[in-house]
C-alpha cells in the first residue's frame, strides 16, 4: 500500500500508476519513481516535500522532483521522484577530527549537528527527529572531516564497518526515528537450483582498483607488498599528520578504490521456499550461488529494487558491493 502524507497527515492512498519503482538500500538512502496520468488532484497531492509511505516495508521517501511530460499518445503524464528519509542527513555539514571509537564518532556527528538544543537553527529535533538506541561495532577509527556532508560521511562509516541505517516514519509518535542496523544472519539461499532465481548477472571490476596509497609524499601504505605490474598507486592528501591519521586515510582510500564484485539476481517474488519480508529482507545475510560461475558466497543484501508493472511485482536483489559502485 502506498500512502501520501503531508506533515504526518494522510492525504491520499494508492495512486493509480503506470510505473512504480521502489529501491531499498542497507547502507545508504533508497529512492523511488512513480509515473501516473496527470490530474489536478494528483498534482496537488504528489507535491514536493510530501511523503510517500510504503507500509509493507515500513519505509518512506520525500518527493523531491516532479515532471509533467507528454506521452507518445499525446496525453500528459506526471513523473514523481524522490529519496528515502535518510537523506535528511544530507542537509548538514560538519567538522570532526581525531581518533575515537566508531560509536563516539557517529554520536558526535548526529548529536552535535542534528540534535542541538531546541531553538538552535540547525536542530532537527524540533521537527521530530529522534536518535534511537543502537548497537555499533566496538572499533576505533581516525576521522578527519572538515566541512563534510554528514550523509556522505555516515554512508562511508556504515559501508566500511558493515552497518546499515534508516530513518523510520513513525506515524504513531509523529517523529522521524534515526536508527542504525546490523546485518541479520539467515538460512536463506538464492540459486537457480532452488527455483527462486529467474536470472542472475555477475560482474567483477578492477578498473577503480588501487592497492598502494601515497600520502603527501610522506607516507606510503602497503609500500612493499605490491610490486611491478601488480602495483596500483593512488595519491591523497591528509588533513593532519601522524601515523594513526595516515593509516586511517590510507584504509579509507583503499576502500574507495577497491575491486568490485557484484552478483545481481532477479528473484521470484512468489517463491514459497524463502518468503520476501518474512525469511529475508534488506540487510539479511544470505547464501548466493551460481554453479556455472563456480560462485558461492554468504553476503549481505545491500539493495532490493521493487518494480511494479503490468505483470505484477519483480524483485532485483544485489548482494555485497553497492550497485552505485559500478563504474
Amino acid at each position: 500500500m502506498i500512502e501520501i502524507y503531508n506533515n504526518f497527515e494522510l492525504i491520499g492512498v494508492n495512486p493509480v500508476y503506470s510505473e512504480f519503482t521502489w529501491t531499498r538500500r542497507f547502507s545508504r538512502s533508497g529512492e523511488f519513481r512513480l509515473v501516473t496520468s496527470f490530474t489536478t488532484e494528483y498534482f496537488e497531492k504528489l507535491a514536493e516535500g510530501n511523503v510517500l509511505y510504503k507500509r509493507d516495508v515500513d519505509e518512506a521517501g520525500i518527493i523531491e522532483r516532479r515532471q509533467v511530460i507528454s506521452t507518445i499518445k499525446g496525453d500528459l503524464a506526471l513523473v514523481v521522484e524522490g529519496r528515502h528519509l535518510s537523506t535528511m542527513l544530507d542537509r548538514r555539514v560538519f567538522s570532526l577530527q581525531g581518533g575515537m571509537p566508531l560509536n563516539q564518532a557517529i554520536n558526535n556527528i548526529i548529536n552535535n549537528n542534528f540534535m542541538a538544543p531546541a531553538g538552535n537553527l540547525r536542530s532537527m529535533e524540533v521537527d521530530g527527529l529522534r536518535f534511537m538506541p543502537h548497537n555499533i561495532p566496538a572499533v576505533n577509527i581516525s576521522i578527519e572531516s572538515r566541512n563534510m556532508n554528514a550523509y556522505s560521511q555516515i554512508v562511508n562509516l556504515c559501508e566500511e564497518n558493515g552497518l546499515g541505517f534508516k530513518i523510520r516514519y513513525n506515524l504513531r509518535n509523529r517523529t522521524y526515528d534515526l536508527m542504525f542496523l546490523n546485518p541479520t544472519e539467515t538460512d536463506v539461499a538464492f540459486s537457480k537450483e532452488f527455483g527462486n532465481i529467474v536470472e542472475q548477472n555477475y560482474m567483477d571490476d578492477k578498473q577503480p582498483y588501487k592497492n598502494v596509497v601515497i600520502i603527501e609524499d610522506q607516507h606510503i601504505h602497503n609500500n612493499t607488498v605490491f610490486t611491478g605490474i601488480n602495483r596500483r598507486e593512488v595519491a591523497i592528501s591528509a588533513p593532519r599528520e601522524g601515523q594513526s591519521h595516515f593509516t586511517q586515510s590510507a584504509l579509507d582510500a583503499l576502500h574507495e578504490n577497491r575491486a568490485i564484485k557484484i552478483l545481481s539476481s532477479t528473484v521470484n517474488p512468489y517463491s514459497q521456499q524463502f518468503l520476501y519480508l518474512q525469511d529475508w529482507d534488506i540487510g539479511s545475510i544470505v547464501l548466493t550461488r551460481n554453479r556455472e560461475l563456480d560462485f558461492s558466497k554468504r553476503e549481505v543484501i545491500s539493495e532490493i529494487v521493487e518494480i511494479y508493472g503490468e505483470e505484477g511485482l519483480s524483485l532485483v536483489v544485489n548482494m555485497g558491493d553497492h550497485i552505485e559502485r559500478r563504474r
